[in-house]
């Protein structure tokens, strides 16, 4: 793995700080908030202040790395409320976020938050870049995979520049978000609904005009009249006409088929 710092603090740093630990596959975060202890004339008359700060643990917590772990894949965790709390880590591959957590993740993009911690795996756990965007504890420089970069050097430029076949990643995630943002799942499944009920309603009418044929699936299906009658008093028919129905189909499945179309295209232009 590799760990990139942009500043670090020292004894006589005050203020908020972290301190970054990788252990047994484990990553721990811990926010401190460092205050003096010493008063100015202490300082004006030259005490020894190497013990006059006094270190608050803000916010502390740990990250199953094998748990959290899918190949090329972000993830980024922010800092939250007044006092400071550590939240948990958004991926951005999209596809197993929840609704609500791609909402919040985008809320922190568009309000300009930059991510407290950011993880990137590559191809395997082991190919793990973490960059860290506030002060972290000097001491993390002693760690071996440790690395002090520009503050003007992102993960995504840190990336481009070190790590084989990141550029063509990037692109198909970029691909994939898009897709996410421009479908609405509740416009999907409402035109998935009103096919249903319309092929339901399709197949209860073939069934009615072949008497033998409803006979014999009576005797398969013994909940058929019990099943039609639920589809009689909660079918969307019963509310909207097939006609508009079908507009709806159709308007839905055609954008769903042309941002598809978009995204293959964009993620196989490597």
């Amino acid at each position: 793995m590799k760990m990139l710092i942009r500043r670090t603090t020292d004894n006589s740093f005050e203020g908020v700080f972290s301190r970054l630990k990788v252990e047994d596959n484990n990553l721990t975060i811990t926010v401190i908030e460092r205050s003096r202890t010493f008063d100015n004339r202490s300082f004006a008359q030259g005490a020894d202040l190497s013990e006059g700060y006094n270190d608050e643990i803000l916010s502390d917590k740990t990250f199953d790395l094998v748990k959290m772990f899918k190949p090329r894949t972000f993830f980024y965790c922010y800092i939250s409320g007044d006092i400071p709390r550590i939240t948990d880590f958004f991926d951005t591959q999209y596809s197993n976020k929840s609704r609500e957590e791609l909402y919040r993740s985008i809320i922190f993009e568009l309000m300009g938050v930059p991510p407290y911690v950011g993880v990137y795996f590559h191809n395997s756990i082991d190919e793990m870049f973490l960059i860290a965007n506030q002060a972290i504890d000097e001491e993390i420089l002693e760690v071996k995979y440790a690395e002090l970069i520009k503050d003007n050097i992102t993960l995504f430029d840190y990336l481009c520049t070190n790590v084989d076949g990141f550029i063509s990643v990037n692109k198909e995630q970029n691909a994939k978000k898009k897709v996410l943002m421009e479908l609405n799942p509740n416009t999907s499944l409402a035109a998935l609904e009103a096919q249903v009920d319309l092929l339901t309603e399709l197949v209860i009418s073939m069934l009615k005009n072949q008497p033998d044929l409803i006979k014999s699936v009576q005797k398969d299906i013994p909940y058929l009249s019990s099943f039609e009658q639920v589809f009689t008093d909660t079918s969307l028919l019963a509310i909207k006409d097939a006609e508009k129905c079908l507009n709806e189909i159709k308007e839905t499945k055609a954008k769903i088929r042309q941002v598809q179309i978009e995204y293959y295209n964009e993620k196989n232009r490597r």
